[in-house]
C-alpha cells in the first residue's frame, strides 16, 4: 500500500514540477520584456492602433497686408461692378418732324428739346451701356403705336470728351400700327468721363406724336 502511494507522488512531482517551471519562466519573460507584455495586453494594442492612424494637422497662419487707398477720381469698383438702371421720358410728345432729345436722367423736369444742347449730360465715371428699352405713350399715359408705315428711332447719344465723335450704338425703333415698345438687348456703348450724353428720338414718315420713356443699364 504505502509502495503504490510513493509511486503516486512521483508521478504527481513529475508532471507538476516540469509545468512549474515552465510558469516561472513565462512569467518572467513577461515581467522583463516590455515589448512581449505590449503583445500580450489587448488594451495596448488597441491604444497603438489609435495612435498610428491619427494624423497630426497644422493651421497656416495668414500674412496680414496693408489694403492700398484709393486713387482720386478712379472708380472704387472695377467696370461692371456697380449697375445703374437709368430711366428718363420725353415727357412731353416728342416732334414727328425732326430729332427731338431729352435727358438720360430726365423724369420730371426736363422736356423733349429741339436742340441737344439744353439736355446733354456730362458723364463722370467710364461706364458701358447696354439693355435699352423704350414705350410710345399718349400724353394720357396709355400706350400708343407709330402708326403703319411710320416709327420713331431711339438712341443714347454719346459725345466723345476726347474725339467729339458722336456714337448711337445703343439704339431700338418702335415701327407700325401696333407695335408701342422696343429693346436693344444686344450692342453696348461705351461711355467715358467727360462724355456728353443724351436721349435722342428721329421720327420717319410722320408718326403719331407720342411720349417716349426709356430706361437702360449703365454699368460702372
Amino acid at each position: 500500500m504505502k509502495q503504490m502511494e510513493r509511486g503516486a507522488v512521483r508521478k504527481l512531482l513529475l508532471y507538476t514540477i516540469p509545468l512549474a517551471v515552465v510558469g516561472l519562466v513565462l512569467t518572467s519573460i513577461f515581467l522583463t520584456n516590455p515589448t512581449n507584455k505590449e503583445q500580450l495586453s489587448p488594451r495596448s494594442a488597441f491604444a497603438a492602433t489609435a495612435t498610428s492612424t491619427a494624423t497630426a494637422t497644422s493651421t497656416a497662419t495668414a500674412t496680414p497686408t496693408a489694403t492700398a487707398l484709393p486713387t482720386p477720381g478712379v472708380p472704387l469698383n472695377p467696370p461692371g461692378e456697380h449697375r445703374e438702371s437709368m430711366k428718363n421720358s420725353s415727357n412731353t410728345a416728342v416732334s414727328n418732324s425732326v430729332a427731338s432729345y431729352w435727358p438720360v436722367s430726365g423724369v420730371i423736369t426736363f422736356v423733349a428739346a429741339a436742340t441737344v444742347g439744353e439736355v446733354q449730360e456730362t458723364a463722370v465715371l467710364p461706364g458701358i451701356a447696354q439693355n435699352l428699352f423704350c414705350d410710345s405713350m399718349t400724353t394720357g399715359g396709355g400706350l400708343t403705336a407709330p402708326g403703319a408705315g411710320a416709327s420713331y428711332a431711339i438712341a443714347l447719344q454719346d459725345v466723345s470728351a476726347k474725339t467729339g465723335l458722336v456714337t448711337t450704338t445703343l439704339t431700338c425703333t418702335i415701327s407700325g400700327a401696333t407695335a408701342t415698345s422696343c429693346a436693344d438687348l444686344v450692342d453696348r456703348q461705351y461711355v467715358g468721363p467727360g462724355d456728353l450724353i443724351a436721349m435722342i428720338a428721329t421720327p420717319s414718315t410722320t408718326p403719331t406724336s407720342t411720349v417716349l420713356v426709356c430706361a437702360f443699364e449703365l454699368d460702372l
